[in-house]
């Protein structure tokens, strides 16, 4: 009878938990604006892994929360003064420390 109990119990507290662990993700987008367009971040790569990439300028402003960054070289995840990279038109690259960029893809 204890066993059933324990096991019950044991059931119980294991699908509250779980039903504790499924709610929504509340994390936001990592957004840049550039040229009066948004950008979302992506994964991190290597300096190595872009070839040439030209400097486009640095975080002015880091805009926490809503409404999401909508000023040139405006950010809500860097720092001002983090610089500012741009690939191509659809792509930049915002600079994390010596060796690693975060990639920032147009929103579509």
């Amino acid at each position: 009878m204890k066993k059933r109990v324990f096991i019950l119990a044991l059931f119980s507290l294991t699908i509250v938990f779980l039903a504790g662990c499924g709610g929504e993700n509340a994390t936001q987008a990592s957004i840049l604006t550039y040229n009066k367009q948004q950008f979302i971040g992506k994964e991190l790569v290597c300096k190595e892994q872009y070839g040439t990439i030209q400097k486009v300028g640095m975080v002015s402003k880091k805009k926490a929360g809503h409404p999401l960054p909508e000023n040139d070289f405006s950010s809500n995840e860097f720092a001002e003064g983090t610089e500012i990279y741009k690939v191509d038109n659809s792509k930049l690259l915002a600079k994390v420390d010596d060796n690693q960029f975060k990639v920032f893809e147009l929103k579509k």
